[in-house]
């Protein structure tokens, strides 16, 4: 697919295989790029739609880990502050390893 539409600067994630250039020395220099140094800060922004809540975990401006969860029905009902709290909580939840220390 990346070949097919000549997307530049595109990562895919494939059965957990990730596709990080349109050449072997392409993947092999880019995948160097998206190592996780965790001597480096890293960032986390989140935010919240009606029906989903996502996160994005940043390190040096790059980003590291997505999480897109869907929201429960019930969930969905919550006012806008709630979703966009629950997306900050489940964030940390799930990468306190990184974010712990």
């Amino acid at each position: 697919m990346i070949e097919r539409y000549k997307l530049q600067n595109t990562f895919a994630y494939l059965d957990n295989v990730t596709v990080a250039g349109m050449s072997q020395e392409d993947h092999d220099k880019n995948l160097q790029a998206l190592c996780i140094d965790e001597d480096e800060p890293f960032t986390v922004e989140c935010d919240a739609s009606e029906y989903a809540i996502g996160a994005v975990l940043n390190q040096g401006g790059r980003p590291v880990a997505f999480m897109p969860p869907t929201l429960s029905p019930s969930e969905c009902c919550y006012p806008c502050v709630e979703k966009e709290a629950t997306s900050i909580m489940e964030a940390v939840r799930k990468w306190v390893h990184y974010l712990h220390g």
